[in-house]
């Protein structure tokens, strides 16, 4: 190994250092839950690893080494685990999961959640996988629910608002619902759009909301200074440069002032799931944003897939260009699915 290959590997081993862990799926069996998922102990090094669902200790069924994993990454200390807790079926609400390493700590942030009792509209598995790359139910429902969760506790948390304080919401690039089918009913005015007319077809037939078919060129035909809150997961992941500027523009426009974008990106910790390599990272690197190449999920669904992308960002590329449009107040790694990037963005235009 060269010495800049041993550079490279410690920079993009950097995400998870401290330690990192997701889950993949969740299933019931009578009144217990089960969460399937992977870890990586904090700086390759032995250490406990504690599940809690609810702030309740979950029991490990398997916790083994996950050798494709560490060989990939080049680590040792690489584990998929099986874990369990009893549960109730007539929970009203979601279930949370948190991980943590050494000790349980109830400060550490949020993983996951989880509805037990489902949501209703579930799409069919074709739909599915355009938006989640993966026919699986559970994980569908897993990401969707914790995106609409973590986006609740955001606005709670950090600006003091609760969903039902906000006016327009828009859901831009909204899929089959992934996400809406958890966080809309708790909004006075949803609204969503996306370049596919089936997946939005469905979403008018199965949830509640204002839902439009855009053109993957803006400007759209929402109203200027509408929406409190905007939120786009894994949308700026496949967009050009120049198709990104455009919907900076548009989003600008359709932003009220005082309000917010929350936009998930590709990062640090995208690139080391993924890891197009070191030639493309030194680019990458050195110009801010990557194309890493046509992504075929919309094939035969948009007029022109091969502008549907798959895009890298730094955070610094972030900060220096998208600063035209918006207030950039933070980059949250690894916020979405513990792989995309959160971009909380304000609006510059006057109260």
């Amino acid at each position: 190994m060269t010495a800049a290959e041993v550079l490279y590997n410690r920079i993009r081993l950097a995400p998870v250092l401290d330690g990192f862990w997701t889950a993949s799926t969740v299933s019931s069996e009578r009144n217990l839950l089960r969460l399937i998922g992977w870890t990586i102990h904090p700086c390759d090094q032995p250490a406990r690893f504690f599940l809690e669902m609810n702030r309740a200790p979950m029991s490990f069924e398997r916790y083994s080494t996950h050798a494709a994993l560490a060989a990939r990454l080049n680590l040792h200390h690489c584990y998929s685990f099986a874990a369990v807790a009893p549960f109730d079926r007539l929970l009203s609400g979601p279930v949370e999961f948190r991980g943590s390493y050494a000790f349980p700590d109830p400060h550490r942030n949020a993983g996951s959640f989880f509805w037990p009792s489902g949501r209703p509209g579930l799409p069919d598995p074709a739909r599915r996988e355009r938006v989640h790359g993966t026919q699986e139910e559970s994980s569908f429902d897993l990401i969707g629910c914790t995106i609409a969760e973590k986006i609740e506790q955001l606005l709670r948390y950090r600006f003091h608002k609760t969903l039902q304080e906000l006016g327009p919401v828009l859901d831009w690039g909204c899929g089959c619902g992934r996400v809406a089918r958890f966080l809309f009913p708790r909004l006075k005015q949803p609204h969503g759009i996306d370049i596919d007319a089936d997946n939005i077809d469905w979403c008018r037939s199965n949830l509640a909301g204002n839902f439009q078919v855009v053109s993957l060129d803006p400007p759209t035909r929402l109203p200027s200074g509408h929406f409190d809150l905007t939120y786009g997961i894994s949308i700026f992941t496949h967009l050009s440069a120049l198709d990104q500027v455009r919907w900076l523009e548009e989003l600008a426009r359709l932003t009220a002032p005082g309000g917010y974008v929350l936009a998930t990106v590709h990062g640090y910790t995208s690139w080391l799931l993924n890891d197009p390599g070191l030639d493309a990272y030194v680019k990458w690197e050195r110009e801010g944003i990557l194309d890493a190449g046509e992504n075929s999920d919309l094939q035969g669904m948009v007029p022109d897939p091969t502008r549907y992308r798959s895009m890298f960002h730094t955070p610094a590329y972030i900060r220096r260009v998208w600063q035209d449009w918006f207030e950039v107040l933070d980059i949250i790694p690894g916020w979405a699915a513990s792989n995309q990037d959160l971009v909380i963005l304000k609006s510059r235009r006057p109260m």
